[in-house]
């Protein structure tokens, strides 16, 4: 038996728990988006929390290093990871705001970027592809940034449910497909 033959036997063998877990997510993420406010705020606590782990393992490569000039910007480094953590958890509505400041910029230059990608392969087939996508990111980034400061109490939230649904989806979709393998 090949690696694909015996892939295709597991996920025959496993597609009710498939099916199962794609509702349970696709189920958790509607009711997600009915919080976007606290899953955004869930979102910041946690990266807060990583920047704050992030802070104590540079403190330790900090202590390892040895010579004055590496020291130094070692010790920055720790203290910047430190003050973030502490600002994005001690203010997440704030960091939720210039989070999404931050996307819709780069969804913004993501799209125009990629739109002149496609203007300079308009002789390729598919080239409207490339497009489309790049004025969606536009289009997106815009939305983001018209809304904003108000968008950043929620957009990371509704973006997380987002992807939990569309996931739990593909769970469901792949279970079924297996199922019938």
């Amino acid at each position: 038996m090949n690696e694909q033959e015996y892939i295709r036997n597991e996920l025959k063998k496993n597609w009710g728990w498939m099916l199962v877990a794609g509702i349970v997510l696709v189920v958790l993420g509607t009711i997600g988006l009915g919080m976007s406010f606290w899953l955004t705020l869930a979102s910041m606590f946690y990266i807060g929390t990583l920047l704050l782990i992030g802070s104590g393992v540079q403190l330790v490569n900090t202590l390892k290093c040895k010579g004055g000039v590496n020291v130094l910007w070692h010790s920055l480094i720790t203290l910047l990871y430190l003050a973030a953590g502490i600002i994005v958890i001690t203010e997440p509505v704030i960091a939720g705001m210039a989070m999404t400041a931050l996307l819709a910029v780069a969804l913004l230059g993501i799209g125009m970027f990629r739109s002149w990608i496609a203007i300079r392969s308009r002789p390729m087939k598919g080239w409207g592809f490339i497009l489309a996508t790049g004025l969606a990111a536009i289009g997106l980034g815009l939305m983001i940034y018209s809304g904003w400061p108000a968008t950043g109490q929620w957009i990371i939230g509704m973006l997380v449910a987002i992807e939990i649904i569309m996931q739990g989806w593909t769970l469901v979709m792949f279970a079924i497909a297996a199922r019938s393998a």
